[in-house]
């Protein structure tokens, strides 16, 4: 089996769109290619067309098991990946994204094969979406895990409510000048996950299996003494309150 994927960028100056033609969410589809790009095992794949310095765009499939194609990044408006797939039932996940966000681009999505199959919205797993936007300071500046005045950073306290174990996706947006992390830390046990590398501008995880309780969100950067502000946005599977200390 073949199924072939075709992007087409849309002029942004288009008014009339059919129904096929949908806004795109660019930070979403940044956020999805770079937790792909550090969290998803990534399997050996053809180069499927000519690489372009520009690279605006590109197309990524994934399956359960992982990465399961990347396209190369281009800039030529029509995009083509092709994927075989073995027998009996499979499921994937597409994703469209730019490198940056330039401006707003419209396009469609198009999709054949020669078996039958479904095409979708992915299910959305979080019911409870909080964002705020703080700064670390002249006295909150202080830096990685490492640094001797971490505690200094700013501290957000997270209640989970739930009788079961929920699953998180915290992201920090700031500068690009600054190499981000986030923490999340339980105010009453040992448990505590981190974002791992720090990341230029953005960083996102995503947790699976949080025990219901008070949990500190404790956003750095690498460097201490960098201040600037930064937005922080909590999504969980359950409900939940966000607070300052």
């Amino acid at each position: 089996e073949f199924i072939i994927f075709h992007y087409e960028n849309r002029d942004k100056s288009r008014k009339k769109v059919d129904s096929s033609i949908t806004k795109t969410k660019t930070f979403d589809m940044q956020f999805i290619y770079d937790y792909c790009q550090s969290n998803i095992l990534e399997f050996p794949i053809p180069e499927l067309s000519e690489i372009s310095v520009e690279a605006p765009s590109a197309v990524i499939v994934f399956n359960k098991n992982g990465k399961y194609l990347e396209g190369t990044k281009i800039n030529s408006p029509h995009y083509l990946a092709k994927l075989k797939v073995g027998s009996g039932r499979s499921q994937f996940t597409i994703v469209v994204s730019q490198y940056e966000k330039l401006n707003t681009i419209y396009y469609s999505l198009k999709v054949f094969s020669n078996m039958k199959f479904t095409i979708g919205p992915v299910p959305e797993i979080y019911s409870s979406k909080k964002k705020i936007t703080m700064s670390w300071t002249k006295q909150s500046a202080g830096g990685s895990l490492n640094s001797p005045s971490y505690e200094n950073n700013p501290k957000i306290l997270l209640e989970l409510i739930s009788n079961t174990a929920s699953n998180l996706l915290i992201k920090i947006e700031t500068s690009r000048k600054y190499f981000a992390g986030v923490e999340l830390r339980s105010v009453d046990s040992s448990y505590r996950k981190n974002s791992g590398e720090y990341r230029c501008g953005f960083v996102a995880f995503t947790i699976e299996n949080v025990p219901p309780g008070n949990y500190l969100i404790i956003p750095s950067t690498f460097i201490q003494g960098q201040e600037g502000p930064f937005f922080l946005e909590v999504q969980a599977s359950c409900a939940m309150k966000l607070n300052t200390r």
